[in-house]
């Protein structure tokens, strides 16, 4: 990521922490989009993944506006992110194809035992909630199954883990205990998840 970018990533991606901390919505609504729009800005569209890549970024920074607390479109927030991770799926069986049943099995594992522990706190949000973990665990599954695809295929795989951790704390925060900071650590995780999955295509294949 060139210099330049890189500094107004942080000078932007610290105002809406700051926006967060002084709890003022307007400084939030101007800065949050901003950081993912930077990363979006480095992917050039030169095979079928990286344009695969940039439409999740995309429908990833309408989720960051619908999210917004000036907004409040959980719901369709929650679509725009599922959207993003159909594409980054996508994206990740133009490398590798194959399945494995051990893996499928672990992941899924690993998505019901996140599901079972949201689950009393979710009310409404049940079956939404459930679509889209199902939808994220399918896109941590195939970015694991393609990161020996070449040398930097592992940053996408390390992204989706993180973005997992990530949509993880934003849930526990919102539907089981608010904590102090809980905001900032989930936007850190996700700016940075979304970094790493863009970073794999920072190289011609």
């Amino acid at each position: 990521m060139k210099k330049f970018l890189t500094v107004l990533l942080f000078l932007f991606g610290g105002l809406y922490c700051y926006g967060i901390a002084i709890d003022d919505v307007i400084l939030q609504a101007f800065s949050k989009p901003i950081p993912v729009m930077l990363i979006l800005a480095q992917v050039r569209p030169a095979s079928k993944y990286n344009f695969l890549i940039m439409a999740g970024l995309l429908f990833s920074i309408v989720g960051d506006i619908l999210l917004l607390n000036v907004v409040d479109k959980f719901l369709y927030g929650l679509t725009a992110f599922l959207t993003a991770h159909i594409f980054y799926t996508i994206a990740f069986l133009i490398r590798d194809r194959r399945i494995k049943s051990w893996s499928v099995l672990f992941f899924y594992v690993l998505g019901g035992g996140m599901l079972y522990f949201l689950y009393p706190h979710l009310g409404e949000m049940v079956k939404p909630v459930l679509v889209y973990v199902f939808f994220i665990i399918t896109m941590l599954w195939r970015a694991f199954m393609q990161r020996n695809y070449n040398k930097i295929a592992v940053f996408a795989y390390m992204g989706a883990m993180i973005f997992v951790l990530s949509d993880f704390i934003l849930a526990y925060n919102r539907f089981v205990h608010t904590y102090p900071y809980a905001g900032i650590v989930t936007i850190i995780t996700y700016w940075y998840a979304q970094y790493l999955i863009a970073r794999s295509t920072f190289r011609n294949e």
